[in-house]
């Protein structure tokens, strides 16, 4: 697995976002396809959900359905580049928060209390100090 350097560099360059992600979802055809045929058919017994805590939104390729299923959305990234895109494409949802963290706290997410943590196509590129370090912050609140 990457180590956390790693992923800042690979990450924070603007050309790792071709498409702003959505190549990676080509194989189903669509970004929308991989949501409704894969994602949420796992999640939709969980949604809406009041808060919801994303790890590594990207440029918001799933962001932008978990806004409509939440009162609250945190987002954390490590990439100044993916926050400043979030911040850009989501910036009429008043009830969003984008956040920089340092890929291994989530101390920027105010009251960490929340109902569903989302990551998908994100954590696979994390060590395992990384899980060690999230999951306790995640199980206190």
């Amino acid at each position: 697995m990457p180590e956390l350097r790693w992923n800042e560099v690979v990450w924070g360059d603007a050309r790792s976002w071709r498409d702003a992600g959505e190549q990676w979802s080509v194989p189903w055809g669509s970004s929308e396809a991989q949501w409704f045929g894969s994602i949420y058919p796992r999640l939709h017994r969980l949604l809406p959900a009041r808060r919801i805590l994303e790890i590594a939104p990207g440029f918001g390729r799933w962001t932008r359905f978990l806004l409509s299923a939440c009162e609250n959305y945190f987002g954390a990234d490590l990439s100044p580049v993916c926050i400043a895109a979030c911040r850009n494409t989501f910036s009429d949802a008043g009830h969003a928060k984008f956040v920089q963290n340092d890929g291994m706290s989530l101390a920027e997410i105010p009251d960490s209390s929340v109902d569903l943590v989302f990551s998908f196509d994100s954590l696979v590129h994390a060590e395992l100090d990384v899980f060690k370090s999230y999951v306790p912050q995640i199980i206190k609140s």
